[in-house]
């Protein structure tokens, strides 16, 4: 072996088996993914992320290093070991906590929502309650005239269903409330429109159970503002809600004179 080669192994030797520590302690690169030669140097793999960094075995001069990076490294596999336990541990958890939590949350709308279908029935069969029709200017004043008609009992409202025509699209709501507080409602819009020298038209409808003054279910049916991104049943159907108990005390008072 001459003097140069005998030089070469020398010097790939000592690159293969030495790691060094980069900038934080928990950043290292491994020389021995470099793959030397004296002409070129081939970087086969590199990884500089913690959790994914394997220290392979080496003889690297001064053993105390050496020991340094081998328990630092195995300090590293433990943590991120205890890491995806304590991640798998959450998620497991959360697994649990939603297949308990939900058949209840659904048991309980089931419930509800028969609760106010039999009101509702009940409500619609009871021919005691005299409706109270009227048309008032909407304070809106694009729509008109609204077509009010409202039926109440010692508990205040029970019923209130009205009816508005703007541009080509003719709507009618209908509220029904236990103890003055809405439960169900309804909505129906008819969009008229011509083609070919004939008048048309496509029908929109909804149906929106409430609880505590929240929309707990709803269903919609045709094509319609329902497949706006930006629609709000909720919010929607409770601005609409109180639009109608304000029209019905502004016609209160213009019928008292007050």
């Amino acid at each position: 072996m001459t003097s140069e080669q005998y030089k070469e192994k020398e010097q790939r030797s000592a690159y293969k088996g030495l790691s060094v520590m980069l900038a934080e302690e928990y950043i290292l690169i491994d020389i021995s993914l470099i793959n030397y030669s004296p002409s070129r140097t081939n970087i086969t793999e590199l990884w500089n992320i913690a959790s994914a960094f394997y220290l392979y075995p080496a003889a690297v001069p001064g053993n105390s290093n050496t020991e340094y990076q081998h328990n630092l490294s195995r300090q590293m596999r433990e943590q991120k070991a205890l890491d995806v336990s304590c991640h798998f541990m959450r998620l497991f958890s959360a697994i649990i906590i939603s297949l308990v939590w939900s058949p209840a949350f659904g048991q309980d709308t089931i419930s509800l929502k028969k609760d106010i279908d039999t009101e509702v029935h009940r409500i619609q069969a009871n021919s005691r309650l005299k409706p109270v029709t009227f048309s008032i200017q909407a304070m809106k004043k694009v729509l008109h005239y609204i077509s009010y008609s409202y039926t109440e009992n010692e508990n205040g409202y029970v019923k209130i269903s009205r009816q508005f025509s703007r541009k080509n699209d003719t709507t009618r709501q209908i509220f029904y409330l236990k103890k003055d507080q809405l439960i169900f409602a309804t909505e129906k819009i008819v969009s008229f429109y011509t083609e070919n020298n004939q008048t048309d038209s496509i029908t929109w409808s909804g149906d929106f159970y409430f609880s505590k003054g929240k929309l707990i279910d709803h269903v919609t049916l045709g094509h319609g503002k329902s497949e706006l991104d930006s629609w709000d049943p909720e919010q929607d159907l409770l601005n609409a809600f109180n639009e109608s108990k304000q029209d019905i005390d502004r016609y209160k008072k213009k019928k008292n004179g007050s």
